[in-house]
């Protein structure tokens, strides 16, 4: 069965590699006759059509093409105020810019199609836009915001009872789940999506949910599940001949292999990545082809090639990540905030501007009625006045006057309040000038300040750079002084390896010819004594020198000549290099036996091969061990995030590497707690720190001396310390010795920032470092780093 599988994964590659060479610019008869239709059409809105359709079937092909139609079809979509489409092709648009790498321009088109599918209320465009949103601040580790969004998008296409975008909405959260290690829900996200393409009438593709529970497989270590789902979604791809999608899923298969050091099927399969990705301008694909490509190299040990491919993976992770990006993206989520926020505030100002208004004319219309209610009753008093006594005329047209006298008076007043309200409102208005002003000025003031952050953080950011640059320089260049005694440390145990090798194969090659000789010459009973000399050779394990054994040898013949042996010097010789003199009387039926000479040979020969075995098992335990320490000493985390590490394993990592220069003059004291707790740490940079310190504890003894190293738990914190006895450090520059560049040595021997990177990392771990020194006594260095630190420390900004 494993072959039948391996023959069939075999077709594939092979299919997909002539594939992908002969047909990596290929179009399907569908974009061919798109293509030929939008040669010579018209500005309409079936020209948008046409476009949009073309827009997306390129969008895995041919990223160039496809970024031509789509900026082709917004430009008429624009001139026609086509509503319907607006926003289908800006997501379009950012879709292509997402597959280009170039994040911030994507944002910017997902956020136009949100505010365009929100003003003509199309709750499909609205969540896609959402969904599409959410998978950026993804690309940007911005997790929660991301979720939000996703969340958001599956609810609308829930609400729409849309199965096609719920399936999608689902596969960009799994995304997010799976980048947070949050496994067990991203496989159930993937899984659901499997699900319900499977359910869907017209059966749409199941090869990216397929992919993506694949790599969740890999990153759980189980390898098989994962090739199978990787496999299984490879096939659909290069049935439909989506050459993005292959590239990618190439890159996932590659990872597979390079997990389990399977380095030359690793780099064929990120290879073929690379060359799918490279004609349509995938830089993320191209990204990801080019760090597994750096890491299966590396694991093979070709450092050239290595090199070569991590220089690439820098260029691309740098156009895909820089601070443009990120800056453009908050500019635009600011910006939205912003006018979301305006227009909120425009709305409730044209309600109270409203209010205001009705409640001026609900006065108005009561003033009104008051007036002519008024007008009514003094009328009817008149008249009923002339009625009763038109003699009283004379009277009553004085009090008319009077009357008249007053509404005159009220007129002024009122003349005079509506004045005063002309000027109120005047005051009014030129407070709300004065606060528009002010809140200009403070815009601007914000702007600035948002713009000096920005040159801060740049400003860190490239300090951060050449601080990790400045270490792993120093780190390299103590491995460069150590190589010399390394490589002599290994060819120590090779030399024993190859010396034990020949004289095994001998003794083997002339024991194997004369063993069935010996078998038919010794009876059942001599066979099992022969056996029992043996057994005691084996069994013992001290070392004699050569002084020993002749004492021994010389005491034995005179035994084995009483007893009547014959070749006295050759028995004792080969009893002794047995080590069977104590108990030889067991063994004198041999000694005695016609065939002596061959028993003794052959038992001296095996007894050889057994030591020749065991001297090589120790050679290669302690070349291990010396390549062990190497590689963890020259490894660099690439994920910058602190760990579980054991300080005792890295100063004895250390140890090991400069274990040549330690045997020559130096007596090492070591001085450990018996039980040392873990601590969150960078152990490849803390190595740095025990590196220089021993290597200027070296120096300063000139390579001979007593050097202790100690490590105990006081007060919380884990204290470590190196002492020499060396020559000391005067007084007059102990205080210098942190600054950057300061150096004793003489000029082209040292850089004067090996203590200067010692102490900003200790400090970066929340530590401390300190100095004890007295001349011609030697010198003390004492690290102090945390024991329940169990989030990242500041970094220390010099």
């Amino acid at each position: 069965m494993m072959v039948i599988d391996y023959v069939k994964i075999v077709a594939l590659t092979l299919c997909l590699w002539a594939g992908i060479s002969l047909n990596s610019q290929a179009q399907t008869p569908e974009i061919d006759s798109l293509e030929r239709r939008a040669l010579n059409i018209e500005d309409d809105t079936n020209a948008v059509i046409i476009l949009n359709r073309l827009t997306w079937k390129l969008r895995d092909i041919n990223l160039n093409k496809a970024l031509r139609y789509g900026k082709r079809s917004l430009a008429i979509t624009q001139k026609l105020q086509y509503q319907r489409k607006y926003s289908e092709i800006l997501s379009f648009l950012g879709i292509i810019y997402r597959n280009m790498g170039d994040y911030g321009s994507a944002f910017e088109y997902y956020h136009r199609a949100l505010k365009m599918a929100e003003k003509n209320n199309q709750i499909i465009q609205q969540a896609y836009a959402h969904n599409n949103i959410g998978e950026i601040f993804k690309f940007q580790k911005r997790y929660d915001e991301a979720e939000k969004h996703m969340k958001n998008a599956i609810k609308m296409f829930l609400k729409i009872n849309n199965k096609r975008g719920e399936a999608y909405g689902y596969l960009r959260l799994g995304e997010a789940l799976q980048d947070q290690q949050k496994y067990a829900e991203a496989l159930e996200a993937f899984f659901t999506t499997k699900k319900i393409r499977e359910s869907m009438p017209n059966k749409p593709s199941i090869d990216v949910p397929l992919n993506r529970i694949g790599v969740v497989y890999s990153q759980q270590a189980k390898y098989k599940e994962a090739l199978d789902y990787l496999n299984q979604a490879l096939e659909i791809n290069v049935k439909e001949n989506n050459l993005r999608a292959i590239s990618g899923m190439q890159n996932d298969i590659a990872q597979v292999y390079l997990m389990q050091n399977k380095y030359m099927k690793a780099i064929e399969y990120a290879k073929k990545g690379l060359t799918g990705a490279t004609p349509i301008n995938a830089k993320p694909i191209m990204q990801k082809s080019t760090q597994v490509l750096n890491e299966a190299f590396a694991g093979l040990q070709n450092y050239p090639r290595a090199y070569q491919y991590q220089k690439q993976y820098r260029a691309l992770t740098q156009q895909l990540l820089n601070e443009e990006n990120a800056r453009r993206i908050q500019a635009l989520q600011s910006n939205y905030q912003v006018e979301k926020k305006q227009a909120e505030l425009d709305l409730k100002s044209k309600e109270n501007e409203l209010l205001k208004k009705e409640k001026a004319e609900n006065q108005l219309r009561q003033e009104l009625v008051y007036a002519l209610l008024g007008g009514l009753g003094l009328t009817l008093i008149l008249i009923l006045v002339l009625i009763r006594n038109n003699r009283q005329k004379q009277k009553t047209n004085s009090l008319l006057q009077t009357k008249n006298q007053e509404i005159a008076v009220k007129n002024e007043q009122l003349t005079e309040s509506e004045h005063k309200e002309r000027t109120q409102a005047q005051k009014l208005q030129a407070a709300n000038n004065h606060l528009q002003e002010a809140q200009e000025q403070l815009t601007n003031a914000l702007e600035k300040e948002q713009k000096s952050r920005e040159e801060l953080q740049n400003a860190h950011e490239a300090l951060k750079n050449t601080q990790s640059q400045m270490i792993q320089s120093e780190k390299m260049a103590a491995l460069g002084q150590l190589i010399a005694g390394i490589a002599h440390e290994i060819n120590t145990p090779l030399g024993a390896i190859r010396s034990s090798i020949e004289s095994v194969s001998s003794a083997l090659r002339d024991t194997l010819f004369k063993f069935p000789q010996l078998t038919q010459e010794l009876s059942s009973e001599e066979f099992d004594i022969f056996m029992e000399l043996l057994e005691s050779s084996f069994a013992q394990t001290t070392v004699l020198s050569l002084k020993e054994k002749k004492v021994l040898r010389r005491a034995l013949s005179d035994k084995l000549k009483e007893a009547g042996i014959e070749d006295v010097r050759k028995a004792s010789d080969v009893m002794v290099h047995l080590r069977a003199h104590e108990n030889y009387e067991k063994f004198l039926v041999l000694l005695k036996h016609s065939q002596s000479s061959l028993i003794l040979n052959t038992a001296n020969k095996l007894s050889n091969i057994l030591r020749g075995t065991q001297n090589i098992e120790l050679a290669t335990q302690k070349a291990h061990k010396i390549i062990f320490a190497l590689k963890s000493y020259a490894h660099r985390n690439p994920e910058e995030a602190k760990v579980e590490g054991n300080v005792k394993d890295g100063i004895e990592t250390v140890l090991t590497l400069y274990h040549n220069h330690l045997k020559q003059g130096i007596h090492l004291e070591r001085e450990y707690d018996t039980e040392i707790p873990n601590i969150w740490c960078y152990p490849d940079e803390l190595n740095q720190v025990w590196t220089n310190l021993l290597h200027n504890a070296l120096q300063a003894m000139d390579f001979k001396g007593d050097l202790t190293i100690s490590i105990h738990t006081k007060q919380q914190k884990l204290w470590v310390g190196i002492a020499d006895s060396g020559t000391g450090i005067p007084e007059d520059i102990i205080g210098k010795i942190f600054d950057p560049f300061f150096t004793t040595k003489p000029a082209g021997e040292g850089s004067g920032l090996g203590l200067d990177i010692v102490r900003k990392i200790v400090q970066k771990h929340g530590g401390d470092i300190e100095v004890e020194s007295t001349l011609n006594v030697g010198t003390t260095f004492m690290v102090w780093l945390p024991l329940a630190s169990t989030f990242e420390t500041q970094e220390v900004i010099s």
